[in-house]
């Protein structure tokens, strides 16, 4: 995968999704890294999925859901008790 991927080989366009998905394996997405940081037309490329990906979120929130993170920050959200056993 590495010498498939340098600056003046194949380009990493088609592998973009699978990289920002974190669906490659370490040594592809290394590989993938590498050759952003060399190849401007790949960089173009991951730069507007980016952008995509961030409208996406956007757009498709579901009414009523709120952000990562913001759930777990609610203290009077119900919970179980904690002494309650397993079903």
């Amino acid at each position: 995968m590495t010498a498939e991927l340098n600056g003046s080989g194949p380009h990493a366009v088609h592998l973009v999704g699978a990289y920002y998905m974190d669906a490659l394996d370490e040594p592809q997405a290394e590989a993938v890294r590498r050759h952003l940081d060399c190849c401007v037309p790949c960089r173009t490329v991951a730069d507007e999925m980016v952008e995509t990906i961030a409208a996406m979120a956007v757009l498709f929130e579901p009414d009523g859901v709120p952000p990562a993170g913001e759930a777990d920050a609610d203290p009077d959200r119900d919970l179980p008790p904690e002494d309650t056993p397993p079903d």
